[in-house]
């Protein structure tokens, strides 16, 4: 009897870890809005160092909008282009495709997101990590690999950079946005 019990563990186990997989994690972002805060550092290969930058984000269907607190108060959006706030308000600044695919990072829009990478997906429904390894040439000239750590949300995103360079974001009091 007692075989038959871990036999059955067992096969409802392994069904449950080989069954996850990138059509679990995208159920979690499809149609939903996000909002919470953030945390980005940067280390650099050379002696300069980068203060940690804190702030809000809110991810939504139109876009993903940024209000940096710290250490400059300023806010960017990308949607259909980048903005960054000033004093006369929203000003379009030149598309640079990190950003664009930032947004499709954060909405984890694997349909983009695999023209561009190879991704592989390790974990299991509640914590989960996903590696995205660049297949396109200009990517490549930047950027090593992409690690996103996450459950039911994003919960932080790093990324190596060809040069040695380090970026990680860690995401806060993510909840779901109230569309009210």
């Amino acid at each position: 009897m007692k075989i038959f019990v871990k036999l059955f563990m067992m096969i409802v186990l392994s069904h449950q870890l080989f069954s996850f997989g990138l059509d679990e994690i995208a159920k979690n972002f499809a149609h939903k809005d996000f909002q919470g805060e953030f945390v980005g550092k940067r280390e650099s290969q050379s002696l300069q160092l980068y203060p940690p930058v804190f702030g809000q984000f809110e991810l939504k269907s139109t876009g993903l909008t940024l209000m940096v607190k710290s250490p400059l108060s300023m806010g960017i959006k990308i949607s259909n282009g980048i903005y960054m706030q000033n004093s006369t308000g929203w000003q379009e600044i030149p598309l640079a495709i990190d950003k664009r695919l930032l947004l499709e990072l954060l909405k984890m829009n694997f349909s983009t997101l695999k023209k561009y990478f190879t991704l592989q997906i390790n974990g299991t429904q509640k914590y989960w990590e996903l590696t995205l390894i660049p297949k396109e040439e200009d990517i490549k000239k930047r950027i090593k690999e992409i690690k996103i750590n996450g459950g039911t949300f994003i919960q932080s995103i790093f990324i190596k950079e060809v040069n040695g360079d380090q970026n990680q974001v860690v995401l806060k009091n993510v909840k779901f946005y109230d569309k009210k």
